[in-house]
């Protein structure tokens, strides 16, 4: 403050011309500095927002494609199930038939050469859920036969789509005794790594070992409207990058992700070492929003190693219970200001229109 008043002591005593060029000089010093700030502050909050819109519109966008992508799997299983040569060969198929079998896998067969990409399964069930003939196809494209005599009706959505004489079509689980000895077994294996911030315990104990799916699954009914079997359709997202990179692609999303509880099963962000970050968790804080609140997480959040500006959406199977999410993000830009994670994210419940899964009346 000494230094200062001498200062303008020095002004003060100096003639009036050099005092007023000194003087003007001082406010326009200042004036700027203050205008820089405020321009800096004003840029750095419409960044932020301009972010927060990306993100939002990524969001918009990946929940459109993960839609098309259930009815994709879903319209499947309903052309399968519609099929005349199917319907009419499923009695003798279900009896042993050899002729009746291949019939039924040859239509399985021409169904699958125009299905939807990647890991998955199509498959004819008899009237007691179990698997009469189908068709394997990995993400790497090989193909394999469906093993014959597995009994899928203790999985929910079967049971409920024979039972009710409806077709379903939801985000599932599939735990690994379905797809034991097949070539998808493999695809469920997920190791768990330590992750940062990630919860003490796994939110789902089959987190690592069971698979999450896209399902469809349509009844296949007798000439007398009886249920006779059901034609089961899915999509395995476990090491399955289709879907995420098609995002990322198509509508230029930064990164995406698809979670089995808290786990990484399906992602294009990569870890520190450049790898795809699959086998990371969820941090705690947005798993508590996101899993057991049942709510949209949307905000900075820290994914795998750094920060990022997210959006989080629940995923839940046909009866309701969430089971996973779907997530977009960018990173923080380096000309943003910090946004601290744990102030900046807001849990708020997801928009109807964006809800997931979906499952249209039949009928």
């Amino acid at each position: 403050m000494e230094t200062i008043r001498r200062f303008f002591e020095k002004i003060n005593a100096a003639p009036f011309q050099v005092a007023l060029v000194i003087s003007f000089t001082l406010i326009a010093a200042i004036t700027i500095s203050l205008g820089a700030l405020v321009t800096s502050a004003t840029v750095k909050q419409y960044l932020a927002e301009i972010l927060n819109m990306r993100v939002t519109r990524d969001a918009h966008l990946a929940s459109t494609f993960y839609e098309m992508k259930l009815g994709e799997v879903w319209g499947t299983s309903q052309e399968l199930a519609d099929n005349p040569a199917v319907i009419e060969n499923l009695a003798a198929a279900r009896a042993g038939d050899p002729p009746a079998v291949q019939a039924v896998n040859s239509q399985i067969a021409l169904a699958g050469s125009r299905a939807f990409r990647g890991n998955r399964c199509l498959a004819i069930l008899d009237d007691a859920g179990r698997l009469l003939a189908g068709q394997i196809v990995s993400s790497t494209g090989t193909s394999s036969t469906a093993i014959p005599g597995a009994k899928w009706t203790d999985l929910p959505i079967i049971r409920s789509a024979m039972s009710e004489a409806r077709s379903l079509g939801s985000t599932e689980i599939i735990p690994i005794q379905y797809l034991a000895g097949t070539d998808l077994a493999a695809q469920l294996h997920v190791d768990v790594f330590q992750t940062p911030k990630a919860a003490r315990e796994l939110f789902d104990r089959r987190e690592g070992t069971a698979g999450l799916a896209l399902v469809g699954v349509t009844p296949v009914m007798s000439r007398d409207g009886l249920v006779q079997g059901a034609a089961l359709c899915f999509h395995l997202f476990n090491n399955d990058f289709s879907l995420v990179d098609q995002i990322k692609e198509a509508a230029m999303v930064d990164t995406s992700t698809i979670f089995l509880g808290d786990l990484r099963v399906s992602t294009n962000v990569r870890s520190a070492e450049g790898r795809r970050a699959v086998g990371t968790r969820l941090a705690e804080e947005v798993a508590e929003v996101l899993l057991n609140q049942g709510r949209e997480y949307v905000g900075p959040a820290f994914v795998v190693n750094e920060n990022y500006i997210t959006r989080y959406e629940p995923l839940r199977d046909h009866t309701g219970p969430v089971i996973g999410g779907l997530y977009v993000g960018t990173r923080q830009s380096a000309s943003l200001r910090p946004l601290h994670v744990g102030t900046g994210g807001v849990a708020r419940e997801a928009p109807l229109t964006s809800r997931l899964p979906f499952v249209p009346p039949t009928g």
